[in-house]
């Protein structure tokens, strides 16, 4: 993750029909369409924050903002928050698997949002049949003692390992970079046609597609596209968690979906703004959705739990 100003730097079934609040109106919705929000509890939003590091270099400080937002964010959307910060590999798989054993059956949901360093690099992986050996791009992130296979976060909280949260929503929110290209972006004139840039070609012709654990009921959201830095600002945080919160404490009574376009489009207008490095100054990010939720998700008012 890149600062602007630097380069170097089972839900139960529910077949009853439940009324929303939604810019003043009650909206009514069939709520088999809906995941079950009804749970004495929320559920857990695990923040894994990571802005000091053994290279004083790579220190990141906008990411205290990200701390301070996520935390604020998701305790007024009745999540318990957990807040890992700068910890070691050992100790954030300990921390993780407390976290996970403590899940009851009795909640919502599931979150995770991840603000620091981070990469791809392509995995080797062998198989006995005749499709032999084969690799895939994975992304990482990094902490304080070295680099985190971001799968290994997910895999933690599967329908394997976390049956309390089989056929709930678990969704990863991941500020960090996912390579080391800059996203140049196109200029648009009034009429809305592309001015290309010099060096814009189609850098995904032959490329390797990314890969990325996403199960049954989950949803992973990236501020940046495969292969691109992702950034933040100095005074605010990263542009994808300034995104998120912005538009969903703003928001209440409408589809997560909708709100996270609403997140990739304020992501997609920002723009770095630093002349004295070249291969930065006006660059953009595009944040990207994967998911593979089968319902829709409403966030109600706390005051309904």
């Amino acid at each position: 993750m890149l600062n602007e100003d630097s380069v170097e730097n089972g839900g139960d079934k529910e077949t009853s029909t439940r009324k929303l609040q939604s810019s003043g109106q009650q909206n009514f919705f069939d709520t088999s369409d809906i995941y079950d929000f009804s749970h004495n509890k929320r559920g857990c939003a695990v923040l894994i924050m990571n802005h000091e590091f053994a290279n004083p270099d790579l220190n990141l400080p906008p990411v205290q903002h990200d701390i301070n937002s996520m935390s604020k964010l998701f305790s007024s959307l009745g999540f318990d928050v957990k807040l890992l910060i700068n910890l070691t590999l050992e100790q954030l798989s300990l921390k993780l698997d407390e976290i996970r054993d403590g899940i009851s059956n009795d909640c919502d949901c599931f979150v995770c949002v991840i603000s620091t360093h981070g990469g791809e690099v392509p995995t080797f992986y062998q198989q006995t049949d005749i499709k032999g050996a084969y690799s895939k791009t994975e992304h990482y992130f990094l902490n304080t003692s070295g680099d985190v296979w971001t799968r290994d976060i997910m895999d933690t909280f599967d329908d394997q390992k976390c049956r309390a949260l089989r056929g709930k929503p678990r969704l990863f929110f991941i500020q960090a970079c996912r390579g080391n290209d800059v996203d140049e972006g196109v200029d648009l004139i009034d009429d809305g046609t592309k001015i290309e840039k010099d060096n814009n070609v189609d850098e995904y012709v032959n490329q390797d597609v990314f890969q990325i654990p996403c199960y049954n009921d989950s949803l992973v959201m990236f501020s940046s596209a495969s292969g691109k830095y992702a950034w933040f600002d100095e005074k605010e945080g990263g542009w994808l968690l300034i995104a998120l919160d912005r538009v969903l404490s703003s928001r209440s009574g409408e589809d997560l979906l909708s709100l996270l376009t609403e997140v990739c489009g304020d992501v997609a207008t920002r723009e770095v703004v630093n002349p004295s490095i070249q291969r930065a100054h006006r660059s953009k990010s595009t944040a990207c959705v994967y998911h593979k939720l089968c319902k829709d998700i409403y966030f109600p008012s706390q005051n309904l739990k």
